[in-house]
């Protein structure tokens, strides 16, 4: 792409990380963008609060596994897996559930590219542009173009059924080198 922009920002659950993730947003923001944040949403402190009625089930803990923590290393070594450079890239909390504190973690002059496939997503966009943040919204879609999807993994672990090839390879390292599938079943 030639005219890249000089800041890009995404942001996700990351529950865990998978290949769509990857190729529809990470990926696709990246090579737009000379620098790219990646915001990480859901801390599993929400528990039990109804933050936003669009998507509760996105603050249920049995759908949030991972730790920020453990996801801000998948994430990491999957750029890095990826040749990404570490100064090429930043992994921030990005509290979309609670926006007023967004810019304690990210500037407002960066491109925001997003991808939507369900009533969240929008509700997302809807949120970023009330901001009055420059969004990209690179894919708009329905849930029945998104082959992957964070639910499908877990059920997947929590079966014991072969995943692997739904994650970037660092990803699936992580996850069993750290014994995180036990998180899940």
């Amino acid at each position: 792409m030639e005219n890249k922009e000089p800041l890009g920002i995404v942001h996700g659950r990351f529950q865990p990380l998978h290949n769509n993730h990857l190729r529809d947003l990470i990926i696709n923001a990246k090579n737009r963008c000379d620098h790219l944040i990646v915001g990480i949403t859901n801390y599993n402190i929400y528990e039990g609060k109804k933050i936003n009625p669009v998507d509760v089930h996105r603050f249920d803990s049995s759908n949030n596994p991972f730790t920020y923590y453990e996801r801000f290393e998948m994430i990491k070594n999957t750029m890095i897996e990826l040749g990404y450079k570490q100064s090429e890239f930043d992994i921030v909390p990005f509290p979309i559930e609670n926006p007023e504190y967004l810019f304690n973690f990210v500037p407002k002059n960066a491109v925001y590219y997003i991808t939507s496939f369900d009533e969240w997503g929008d509700e997302k966009i809807k949120i970023l542009k009330n901001l009055g943040l420059n969004v990209n919204v690179m894919i708009k879609s329905d849930l029945s173009q998104k082959p992957i999807s964070a639910t499908m993994i877990r059920n997947k672990i929590k079966k014991g059924e072969d995943w692997k090839q739904y994650v970037p390879k660092a990803v699936f390292e992580y996850i069993t080198k750290n014994h995180l599938e036990n998180k899940i079943k």
